[in-house]
């Protein structure tokens, strides 16, 4: 009885509401706006946007201000009030819980006319039931090549279109809204119901993540917009990340990868959403993935890239003690042994990092001629930090004295055939499928 008082209530406010501003001088005004819109584009081989102009076009948007001044003043009469106060009986609230989206609820009802569903939606609200959220955003370091791409349930990835790369602006304030430069490389369209806004935040992030550990890329968000239905929660419009990160190396998505890819991503999701990378990385495997990150992402040198891909390798494969780039080398070339690259290479690219390292740490920066062999040394060492934080995750291996006990079956398994077998077997268990991604 009380759920069908209080939505009662709710429409005898809301229809007195609109009742009353009939008798009122005009309440909402019209504000002048500029849109920007594509007039030409430039594409490279891959079909992705590259650079693009702009004509402008004038256009109303309407203004609430007046209706929420004189709004201000009407909650404040007597007949409003007692029926403000039956519906917070009903709902079993205090006022200010429901003030600021009841305040959003008349402004919608007032504009649009009556809607129930908007109102019954309201009563879930405040009884607790949380709404859905959506977001859309703008991708650096992954493209689609050939179509949109869906990657899980309520998740797509798409090509850039000439309407993403509109935008608006105030005709008197000339603030900018909608995407920032440079150029996307793909849109990505994300949803979650029933949630909070901070969930389809982490989500976003937990995904970048885990799409820069299927192959090396430098995979980030510009920009995102948020939508939802709520009137209780906060959250909507469009946030900047605010870092410039490098856009390249790119992955590249085809439609044939569709199938490899879902598969990733309903194996490693799930273990990357239990760490806590976001805020304050504390074990091993938590700061390897950040350093990982931060060797593919920043826009830095390629010696300081070296430098946070070598420090990653060894937070997972070194526990201290003495000739640490030996060990590392040998340790990361025999699981690299395992997961289809080269041991022999491993090993030497591994001890040629650790060159370009100890030069950068001791204030000498990598010759000229060498600048392209360290780069390319610089994409295989990142490789092998990726395959390693996979490998570390689907073996659980997560606390010091399961660090320890794998690190002693790699010693063991360099001079004994049979504990080499053994981790062979382990490494088995885990989704073989990846390590033949490139």
């Amino acid at each position: 009885m009380e759920l069908e008082e209080a939505k009662l209530t709710l429409k005898k406010i809301v229809e007195k509401v609109i009742a009353e501003t009939k008798s009122v001088s005009p309440l909402f005004r019209d504000d002048v706006h500029v849109r920007y819109k594509i007039d030409s584009v430039t594409k490279d081989e891959n079909g992705v946007i590259t650079g693009a102009s702009w004509n402008t076009e004038g256009f109303t948007q309407i203004s609430t201000t007046p209706f929420q001044v004189w709004l201000s003043e009407y909650e404040k009469e007597r007949e409003y009030l007692e029926l403000l106060d039956k519906l917070c009986d009903c709902l079993q609230c205090k006022k200010e819980k429901i003030m600021y989206p009841l305040n959003k609820l008349l402004t919608e009802q007032v504009l649009n006319g009556v809607n129930i569903g908007e109102l019954d939606l309201f009563i879930e609200e405040a009884l607790g039931k949380l709404p859905n959220w959506s977001m859309v955003a703008l991708m650096s370091g992954i493209i689609p090549v050939e179509t949109s791409i869906e990657l899980k349930k309520d998740v797509k990835l798409r090509p850039v279109s000439e309407e993403d790369l509109s935008y608006e602006s105030s005709g008197i304030l000339g603030v900018r809204l909608g995407f920032a430069m440079p150029l996307p490389h793909s849109i990505l369209e994300l949803s979650l119901e029933e949630a909070y806004p901070n969930q389809l935040q982490h989500a976003l992030q937990d995904l970048i993540i885990i799409l820069s550990l299927y192959q090396v890329a430098a995979i980030s968000y510009k920009n995102y917009t948020m939508d939802t239905n709520s009137f209780f929660q906060f959250g909507e419009g469009t946030l900047s990340s605010g870092k410039n990160y490098s856009d390249k190396p790119i992955l590249f998505l085809k439609s044939t990868d569709v199938e490899l890819i879902t598969k990733y991503i309903d194996r490693i999701e799930p273990l990357i959403s239990e760490l806590d990378i976001r805020s304050d990385p504390k074990t091993s495997i938590e700061i390897t993935v950040k350093r990982y990150l931060d060797s593919v992402r920043l826009t830095t040198t390629v010696d300081e890239k070296i430098l946070q891909a070598i420090m990653g390798l060894e937070a997972l494969f070194l526990t201290g003690g003495s000739e640490a780039r030996f060990r590392l080398s040998l340790r990361v070339s025999q699981i690299m042994d395992l997961l289809n690259e080269d041991s022999l290479r491993v090993y030497s690219n591994l001890l040629k990092a650790y060159e370009y390292r100890s030069s950068y740490v001791h204030g000498s920066q990598i010759k000229s001629r060498n600048r392209i062999h360290a780069q390319n040394i610089l994409f295989e060492i990142q490789n092998y930090l990726r395959k390693s934080i996979l490998l570390f995750l689907m073996l659980n291996i997560k606390t010091k004295n399961n660090k320890s006990t794998f690190l002693k079956a790699i010693d063991e398994s360099l001079i004994n055939p049979d504990k080499k077998e053994e981790l062979v077997e382990k490494i088995k268990k885990t989704n073989e499928n990846i390590w033949n991604i490139t």
